[in-house]
C-alpha cells in the first residue's frame, strides 16, 4: 500500500477511537487528578471497555506517554523546540527543594567528592 494513500475505513476508527481516549482521559485527568483517575472511569468515559484501552495504551503511564509525545509532535510542527511559559515564573525554593529531596545525603552540589561517608 502507497504511503500516500487513504487509511481504510478500520484505521480511521481505530484512530478516532485512539482520540477519544485521549480526549476522556485529558478531561478526567483535569478534574480528579491522575493518580485518581482510573483506566475504569476513562474507559466509562468513551463508551469502550477497559481492556480496550489497554489494547490501544497498554497502561494509564501509556496515556501519559501518547499526551506527552503528540503535546511535543505539535509543538515541533508549529516550529518551536521549547515550551514558552509567558508569565509564570518559578517560586526561587521550587527547584531547590525538589533537588534537595532526591540527592543522596552523602553527595555534596558544592563540589564535594561524592564518595558515600564511613559508618560512624
Amino acid at each position: 500500500m502507497p504511503q500516500d494513500a487513504e487509511p481504510g475505513l478500520r484505521d480511521r476508527k481505530k484512530a478516532r477511537r485512539r482520540d477519544d481516549i485521549i480526549a476522556a482521559a485529558i478531561e478526567l485527568f483535569g478534574k480528579k487528578g491522575v493518580d485518581a483517575t482510573t483506566i475504569a472511569d476513562i474507559a466509562e468515559a468513551c463508551d469502550v471497555s477497559a481492556p480496550t484501552i489497554f489494547n490501544y495504551f497498554g497502561s494509564k503511564d501509556g496515556i501519559l506517554v501518547a499526551l506527552v509525545e503528540e503535546g511535543t509532535q505539535r509543538k515541533r510542527e508549529r516550529g518551536s523546540r521549547r515550551p514558552r511559559l509567558e508569565g509564570f515564573r518559578w517560586p526561587p525554593s521550587c527547584w531547590t527543594c525538589s533537588l534537595r529531596s532526591r540527592r543522596k545525603p552523602w553527595i555534596s552540589l558544592r563540589g564535594g567528592s561524592g564518595a558515600m561517608p564511613k559508618p560512624r
